[in-house]
């Protein structure tokens, strides 16, 4: 099993190959792009939010994916698919968003205009 190319630690072609992914795929996991404390902490306080839920959030509902349901009133409407305003929940979010190799890699895959 390959993993995916960290930018501290990729070769030069690295970058290329993951752009080509993502194009691909629409989308590129970075294995081990974060510590192992830094995940932790980012996933114990999303976790945090999530049970009880502190809004706002987004609802399996709110997507119209295939697949998904119709209303929150439907089952599984009110899972929350992914939690909003993370940057203004905890100073670790922040941090994290603000990496200069999370700007580089983002840079890499969308072109010089990235913007928080």
């Amino acid at each position: 099993m390959t993993s995916e190319p960290t930018p501290t630690s990729c070769a030069p072609s690295a970058p290329s190959l993951a752009r080509t992914r993502f194009e691909r795929d629409g989308y590129l996991v970075l294995r081990h792009f974060a510590a192992l404390g830094e995940r932790d902490t980012l996933a114990a306080l999303a976790l945090r939010d999530l049970r009880p839920l502190v809004g706002p959030a987004e609802f399996e509902a709110d997507v119209g994916y295939p697949g998904a349901p119709r209303t929150r009133l439907a089952a599984g409407g009110q899972t929350p698919r992914r939690l909003l305003h993370a940057y203004a929940r905890d100073g670790a979010f922040r941090r994290f968003a603000t990496r200069t190799d999370l700007a580089a890699v983002l840079r890499e895959l969308l072109g010089n205009n990235v913007h928080l």
